[in-house]
């Protein structure tokens, strides 16, 4: 026990370690974000929570947006209504510092859920971090979805405490699953809550049918989740009770045809299929903003996962493609994906949207690549595991393979290269700017991100090849060799994110962070 507690807090420091290496400036240098859903929430607040310290009495009405608006029902107010509050304001801690612990309790959730699986510490750090450091993550973050992540960082920790309770079935563990699906809810973002429980169900449902328990135990186990799950909805109720009453009046309920948001208010910012490409090469549609000319109204990121991770993912589902867990993973993979879709693939969408309950009042199923993310960091672990046990035979194989796929990509590159610059830029739309230079400007920048982009895609994939080199030829232990490639494929994530939170003055994209103290907020 002693030396678990001792992992756990070592695991955990180094999760934190990531986190305030990203956001150095947040934590040390009294910056805060201007993402104008950052500042809307902040200034509020603040308002809210002096005037809740002078009276003693929790606000009811938000007077500052909208005209005013009641807090509880409309989720606008609800820090006092997350329980661990309760114990982070003896501290006098602040929303940022919450947020960024949400995002190292994510990785230490996926973390332990793969180490449920008996994967290496090794492989069970590396899926936390993938997880834990996505852009979607730190998008969320910068961007003011502060509600967002940190209900997404209960993800894993609804599978973990569901597998713990399916596995040893006891009173304990039926309190830990109520204890983090209360919390998850609390944290109000629904939709997100709700591709997590959607998710658990049929993690559940796929344990009963591949374990074929007696009927008691099932009866026994379904018991106790069930009290569980209601007892995370009770605790709750505060807030879901009176949202519930207040839903017909706001924009999706007035939008609505019989309390449902309309079909093209749901699913605005879906995700086309092609700009999947963006999960390998970042810049494949832009970076955001202005240079941005993908298939949504607008987005600030793209969606990447890494290029190792991606050929990690690949490698551990496909020599893991016989276990059934791998099959319910890639099941529920291609199902975020395609309701990531939305109207860009109807069937799929249409079919929760018509049948799933509450599902038609959500909007942004790009929203569900989230969960994607979570499933990728689980099959990049594996992959990892995979690693530590290949024959050097079969690692040759991959090295030539990947060599000559290196090879042909960049010989393809140079050879047409402005053929390729030629395409891209006929695909570009007409920028949303004023004037010829400043459009030829943004056409410029979409390509130099492009170009970018690729050729540090490639510079992975050539790191890699190196190290599985190494690998081959027992330069150094198989272990040091293999955090290596991971601290590579790490610093390819962190790369990305700094962009998001760093844009630089040729990005042509705004800056999230300033001093706290120039715009009058406390340090």
């Amino acid at each position: 026990m002693k030396k678990n507690i001792l992992l756990f807090l070592r695991v955990f420091a180094g999760y934190t370690a990531l986190v305030v290496l990203l956001f150095y400036p947040l934590v040390f240098q009294m910056k805060i974000l201007i993402a104008p859903d950052s500042l809307i929430p902040l200034a509020s607040t603040i308002a809210l929570d002096r005037l809740h310290e002078a009276t003693g009495v929790y606000p009811l009405w938000q007077p500052w947006i909208f005209s005013g608006m009641p807090t509880v029902e409309a989720f606008s107010y609800l820090s006092g209504l997350y329980f661990p509050n309760v114990f982070f304001n003896f501290f006098h801690t602040d929303a940022l510092f919450l947020q960024l612990l949400h995002l190292a309790f994510a990785g230490f959730g996926v973390f332990l859920f793969l180490r449920e699986y008996r994967l290496t510490k090794i492989a069970a750090f590396f899926g936390g971090a993938v997880f834990m450091l996505n852009p979607y993550m730190t998008a969320m973050l910068v961007h003011g979805h502060g509600s967002q992540l940190m209900t997404a960082a209960y993800i894993p920790w609804m599978l973990w405490a569901t597998l713990r309770l399916m596995v040893r079935g006891g009173l304990t563990e039926a309190g830990i699953l109520a204890l983090v699906a209360g919390f998850q809810l609390q944290r109000a973002h629904v939709q997100i809550a709700y591709y997590s429980w959607m998710l658990t169900l049929l993690f559940v449902l796929f344990l009963f049918i591949s374990r074929r328990d007696s009927f008691k135990k099932n009866l026994l186990l379904s018991s106790l989740l069930l009290m569980a799950l209601l007892c995370g909805v009770a605790m709750s109720a505060s807030i879901y009770l009176p949202a519930s009453q207040y839903a017909a009046f706001s924009v999706r309920g007035v939008a609505a045809e019989g309390g449902s948001a309309s079909w093209d208010y749901a699913t605005m910012w879906s995700m086309h299929p092609l700009e999947l490409l963006t999960f390998f090469v970042p810049g494949s549609f832009g970076f955001g903003g202005v240079t941005y000319w993908g298939f949504m109204p607008f987005t600030d990121f793209p969606h990447y996962a890494g290029i190792i991770v991606l050929m990690l993912a690949i490698g551990g589902g496909a020599i893991r493609r016989k276990e059934p867990l791998t099959w319910f993973l890639v099941a529920g993979l291609l199902v975020f994906i395609l309701l990531s879709f939305g109207s860009f693939f109807s069937p799929v969408f249409n079919l929760f949207y018509s049948a799933a309950p509450l599902f038609s009042k959500f909007r942004v199923p790009s929203m569900a690549l989230i969960m994607v993310y979570l499933i990728i960091a689980f099959f990049a672990a594996t992959g990892v595991q995979e690693l530590l046990q290949c024959q050097s035979d079969k690692l040759k194989k991959l090295l030539y393979s990947g060599a000559f796929a290196f090879a042909g990509i960049m010989l393809l590159y140079f050879v047409f290269e402005q053929r390729f610059e030629g395409f891209f830029r006929s695909l570009f739309p007409d920028p949303s700017v004023r004037g010829f230079d400043m459009a030829f400007m943004v056409n410029k920048v979409r390509w130099e991100n492009l170009k970018e982009s690729f050729f540090t895609v490639m510079l992975v994939v050539a790191l890699s090849l190196g190290v599985i080199s190494i690998i081959i030829k027992n330069i150094f232990s198989r272990n040091l060799s293999i955090v290596m490639l991971l601290l590579i494929a790490l610093g390819d994530i962190f790369w990305l994110d700094m962009q998001i939170i760093y844009p630089s003055a040729v990005s042509l994209r705004s800056p999230v962070l300033t001093d706290g103290i120039m715009l009058g907020f406390p340090a």
